[in-house]
């Protein structure tokens, strides 16, 4: 009996990562994080830089929230902490929105739902939205990745720790509020 509903989800992300190389997954995912990287880490400086402001010590996190991936808002948290990440109540902190960022995710998820109906009879608005959010997901993880502190700048007086992922999630250092750098 053929699967139906929301059970071929796991098998319509498994076809996508094994597609033809110009429309795989990573391919797509990695060609919309090329595109995105720069603007995702000017719209974040002014926050980041905003929220230091002169201050010693504590730190930075840049965290997605995965409502808005649901919503399609695209807003992102970008809050200073003093002390551990997500457990001070009220800290400083911004709201994001990089719809303008973003903008073009949604093509993508109009192509991998174009080379589904290729493989897949009548794929539902369901299955859809799961491969959509699945897909944001991944760009949202994988955007982290935009800057990487070097080594010799630990320690640096005056710079703190930016930390990146999703909010109440895993956190990993991207950069020092004194120097974002972009990768690529």
């Amino acid at each position: 009996m053929e699967q139906t509903g929301l059970e071929r989800v796991d098998a319509m992300r498994e076809y996508l990562q094994e597609a033809p190389e110009d429309v795989r997954l990573d391919v797509i995912v990695e060609r919309r994080l090329g595109t995105i990287r720069t603007e995702f880490a000017k719209a974040v400086e002014t926050p980041v830089r905003k929220l230091v402001g002169g201050k010693t010590g504590g730190m930075v996190v840049i965290a997605y929230l995965r409502s808005s991936i649901v919503t399609g808002s695209h807003v992102f948290c970008i809050a200073y902490y003093k002390g551990e990440p997500f457990v001070e109540e009220e800290p400083e902190r911004v709201y994001l929105d990089l719809r303008g960022v973003f903008k073009d995710a949604e093509a993508d998820c109009m192509e991998m739902n174009r080379i589904l109906g290729k493989k897949f009879v009548r794929v539902l608005d369901a299955e859809k939205e799961e491969i959509r959010r699945w897909y944001l997901h991944l760009l949202y993880e994988r955007l982290g990745t935009f800057t990487k502190p070097k080594e010799e700048e630990c320690g640096t007086a005056g710079r703190i720790p930016v930390l990146y992922g999703g909010y109440m999630e895993t956190l990993h250092r991207t950069g020092w509020s004194g120097g974002l750098r972009i990768n690529g």
